[in-house]
């Protein structure tokens, strides 16, 4: 559809239910557009253009057939309000935490099964709607602290942790309807504030006292000092040769026996019969705690010239790594050059060598990466300094 723009300059473009199969090309010339309305039309793709429109603040593509979260919309430094209600979005993007400015974020009737964990860096969110989803577990919440309203009506709940939104104190509104009866779903004091209460799933409105509280938090210390942590370790690499492919399972396997939970594509297939690749890799980057690529020269190849399924990968390392540095180690197994193997977009980084790292550490560099422990025990500063001693001049004399 061709559309006829009169004002380059105009602000706001309102073109919902125009049974729409695309976004109009003329729309991303708009450079001062702030708020672009495509409701209700039949939109599957959103162009890599939409990262043209540098001031919009406001997108609303809901009532769409939009499947995939285009990590371009999260190029978009001045968005503000983002509704994509009523779509088919499966996942969402490691990049989202990009959209720094983003406070109203609308989610609901989708196909998401978990609430993504990038979701809770958004700092300045005040409106979440995940309602009508796939979602089984509410629990993360804690991390968006300027929240005002919360709707989670309709989901798959089978286990709603209260701890997890009890700290945020400028939660006014709360919408929690379900077409199910979960009896055992019960609030505590910290909603006493909550202006909006709504929901047939809120069995009560329960004070628990501070002793109560305390006995909580306690049990909850206890818990943290003695049940033992495994650090969860998603293992990537590009397919190539089969002795090469061999390795990468047995380096996996070698991280288990270590007391490490760490995977990698190979094991996830063999855990569902009807694995979605895409979605196997994005979640098993986003749901880890560490993220071990093995480079070789086909891997650089895949990287730098964008191909398959590294290049999807690539990029959301590439865009992730910007925030979270310790979570990506790069790794070789020693038998090619650096130059060879390392993607243009990582110039200088670290790229540990395993082989080395197994002959003269018994790959200790490799475990302090993982485990965030330094090797080297360097002494506390001490509050004593050392005295420098004068060396008095002599007086002047010829």
């Amino acid at each position: 559809m061709n559309i006829k723009i009169e004002n380059r300059n105009q602000s706001k473009i309102d073109l919902s239910n125009q049974n729409l199969k695309e976004i109009p090309k003329e729309i991303f010339e708009l450079k001062k557009l702030k708020k672009l309305i495509l409701r209700n039309n039949k939109i599957k793709i959103i162009p890599a253009e939409i990262e043209k429109l540098k001031r919009l603040e406001t997108l609303d593509l809901s009532g769409n057939n939009i499947s995939t979260f285009y990590a371009k919309i999260c190029t978009l430094p001045n968005l503000q309000i983002l509704n994509l209600n009523n779509n088919q979005l499966k996942n969402i993007p490691l990049q989202i935490t990009n959209l720094k400015k983003l406070k109203s974020f609308h989610l609901a009737n989708n196909k998401l099964d978990a609430v993504s964990n990038h979701i809770f860096s958004l700092q300045s969110l005040r409106e979440l709607d995940i309602s009508n989803n796939k979602i089984e577990i509410i629990d993360g919440f804690e991390n968006l602290k300027n929240l005002r309203k919360l709707w989670l009506n309709n989901l798959k709940i089978h286990s709603f942790s209260i701890q997890s939104i009890s700290n945020l104190k400028n939660l006014n509104a709360l919408y929690c309807f379900s077409n199910d009866n979960y009896e055992n779903i019960i609030l505590d004091v910290h909603y006493k504030n909550l202006i909006s209460i709504k929901g047939n799933c809120i069995k009560e409105f329960k004070k628990i006292f501070k002793e109560n509280n305390h006995h909580f938090n306690q049990n909850i210390e206890k818990n943290k000092k003695t049940q033992k942590v495994m650090k969860k370790i998603f293992v990537t690499y590009a397919w190539s040769d089969e002795d090469f492919n061999s390795k990468v399972i047995s380096f996996v396997n070698y991280l288990r026996t270590k007391g490490f939970d760490a995977t990698l594509d190979k094991k996830k297939s063999q855990e569902v019969t009807a694995i979605n690749f895409n979605k196997m890799m994005i979640e098993g980057i986003a749901n880890s705690d560490k993220v071990i690529v093995v480079l070789n020269k086909n891997y650089k190849k895949k990287a730098d010239n964008f191909e398959g399924g590294v290049d999807v990968e690539f990029q959301i390392i590439f865009e992730d790594i910007k925030t979270n540095k310790n979570k990506y180690i790069f790794v070789s197994f020693g038998n090619e050059k650096i130059n060879e193997i390392s993607p243009i977009a990582i110039g200088g980084t670290e790229i540990l060598d395993l082989k080395k790292d197994q002959d003269e550490n018994d790959f200790n560099i490799l475990f302090s990466k993982i485990k965030e422990e330094q090797i080297l025990d360097f002494s506390e500063i001490h509050d004593e300094e050392v005295e420098v001693k004068k060396i008095e001049i002599e007086a002047f004399k010829l």
